[in-house]
């Protein structure tokens, strides 16, 4: 493992930005990973590995979305999305009233007979990373 610490921020030195540089490109180049997130071949837009479209989605389709960007499982449990049509509608609903499904997942997760029986708080970040994840969902069927 190396690390690279700047100790002196005003100037760089040049020949450490280069091995810097260098060290960067080198690890790139040698990298084996596949990118988990491509376009389905129909609409060529949306951040995902299904390959079809997205009305034609069903439940184990939605849930692998879910998990490929990472979403809280309990945000997946609480939608309970039957299929793709229903994912396009929640999208669109979701992300015209942002605000309001903030307010009302963190009040989910609070309530001591909610998802979470209260032990675990909706993070502002988790719920940022799922709305995101809907945005660019959107973009692909837009």
């Amino acid at each position: 493992m190396q690390y690279v610490r700047f100790k002196n921020l005003c100037p760089l030195q040049q020949d450490k930005l280069l091995e810097l540089s260098n060290f960067i490109e080198n690890k790139l180049s040698k990298s084996t990973t596949q990118p988990i997130l491509s376009a389905p071949a129909d609409n060529g837009s949306s951040l995902t590995t299904i390959n079809k479209s997205i009305e034609q989605w069903d439940q184990l389709d939605i849930s692998k979305w879910f998990d490929q960007n990472r979403i809280l499982p309990e945000l997946k449990d609480l939608c309970q999305l039957e299929n793709g049509h229903d994912l396009i509608i929640f999208t669109n609903l979701f992300i015209e009233t942002e605000k309001l499904q903030f307010e009302n997942y963190s009040k989910e997760f609070s309530r001591p007979d909610g998802i979470t029986k209260g032990q675990k708080p909706l993070l502002l970040h988790e719920f940022v990373k799922f709305s995101n994840a809907l945005r660019q969902l959107q973009k692909s069927f837009k």
